[in-house]
């Protein structure tokens, strides 16, 4: 894909992941190469453990903030299951999943007792429409870099930026907006040598 045309990214997880922390360093990475961005995160993101999404959307010269559904190039999931079904609405046929697999039920879903869905169904789905898909157990490696959950959505944007080449954005970029703080740069470079 030429990295000159639109790019359209949706990350999703539960309040409290990094979602909106992910979209905005995306963002100021790329607006430091001169691109044109923009970011709108979606309703339920006021409270922990309630689903949020933010649509990044890169190099469209309109200004429309909203991904429309089967048009994404990227699904980033922070959380197992709201990825497969976010990916499963959202990402276009030969699009790219990179997800977190950490199981971390809803609020809802807690209080009323659910137990944790089988998402087999959903990868297999997508798997079957051409979508290319990298799990990683993020959480895991950001408590051995750091002894902390806090870097896991930098773990993942690392994967995504050595994964995914069309999202068109310098490591280097994506190093500065981390504003070098040295456990977020940890966690950022943890993800880029993961290769699983």
């Amino acid at each position: 894909m030429n990295t000159d045309t639109g790019f359209d990214l949706r990350i999703v997880g539960l309040g409290g992941q990094g979602i909106v922390t992910m979209a905005t360093v995306i963002a100021e990475a790329a607006a430091a190469c001169g691109q044109e961005v923009t970011v709108i995160d979606r309703p339920c993101s006021a409270m922990r453990l309630s689903p949020i999404a933010c649509d990044v959307r890169l190099r469209h010269k309109c200004f429309a903030p909203l991904i429309v559904p089967g048009t994404a190039h990227v699904v980033v999931g922070m959380e197992l299951l709201e990825g497969a079904r976010t990916a499963g609405e959202y990402l276009r046929h030969d699009g790219f999943v990179v997800i977190n697999a950490a199981q971390v039920p809803t609020a809802g879903d807690l209080v009323a007792g659910k137990p944790y869905p089988d998402t087999e169904p959903l990868w297999a789905k997508l798997r079957g429409h051409g979508a290319k898909l990298v799990v990683v157990d993020a959480n895991a490696l950001a408590l051995q870099e750091v002894g902390s959950l806090r870097g896991a959505n930098l773990v993942v944007l690392g994967v995504l930026a050595s994964r995914v080449v069309e999202l068109g954005l310098p490591t280097s970029s994506l190093r500065e907006a981390l504003c070098h703080d040295q456990d977020r740069l940890r966690c950022f470079e943890r993800g880029l040598a993961f290769e699983g």
